[in-house]
């Protein structure tokens, strides 16, 4: 093989390389036990929150995403998911493949997939921050932001998916993106706190000052 040929096979290979570069978000939350058996309130688990930087975004703002589930059953659980980003593409819920991993690893396929939506949001968004950090020195920070975000509900059945100790993780997936959001699940001896668990916390979206969205 020629020089040039050796040259052009190793770049091939590098884009090739790079074009499969997947980058991997966690997020995870502490879940405490479930009360089921109401029909009329169903049980709410924690959130499990990512925080995603942009570099068209100022680099004190992290925008949110976000999943918890709803205990339908002992063997049903339904997923609301919401993602913020400048493109619609990825804020689309319904782009994403996702599936849910327990603590051996064995991947349960998504039993339905619906509710989703996007919708432009151009408008000043309210933001927390942690510590003494961020542009402002009252809390929450307002800052005009143009995002989309996307909803979309998943639905998982499995026999006994609901029960103390265990570890579920919802993992969302498309092109360059893996997110992974897991809830430990404690027993009513576990003691430790429920709640969100996210580390690095700089500018995190808490609410919506105006009323100027639009549908995609």
């Amino acid at each position: 093989m020629t020089g040039w040929a050796v040259r052009a096979a190793v770049l091939i290979g590098a884009l090739a390389s790079s074009a499969c570069l997947t980058t991997v978000h966690r997020g995870n939350a502490v879940q405490g036990p479930l009360a089921l058996g109401d029909p009329e309130t169903l049980p709410e688990s924690a959130p499990a929150v990512i925080l995603m930087r942009d570099v068209h975004l100022p680099r004190f703002i992290s925008l949110p995403n976000t999943a918890y589930f709803v205990a339908v059953s002992k063997d049903r659980l339904r997923f609301h998911i919401e993602l913020y980003h400048r493109w619609d593409s990825i804020a689309d819920v319904s782009t994403w493949e996702a599936w849910l991993e327990d603590e051996d690893g064995t991947r349960i396929e998504a039993q339905s997939k619906e509710s989703f939506s996007v919708k432009g949001i151009n408008e000043r968004l309210a933001f927390q921050f942690s510590g003494n950090v961020g542009p402002c020195t009252r809390q929450p920070c307002s800052y005009w932001l143009s995002v989309y975000r996307g909803r979309g509900d998943v639905t998982f059945y499995a026999r006994d998916i609901v029960r103390p100790r265990r570890k579920l993780t919802l993992v969302m997936k498309r092109f360059g993106y893996e997110f992974r959001y897991r809830w430990d699940f404690v027993g009513a001896d576990g003691e430790p706190r429920e709640g969100q668990d996210i580390e690095g916390v700089v500018g995190q979206l808490v609410g919506v000052e105006a009323n100027s969205s639009f549908e995609r």
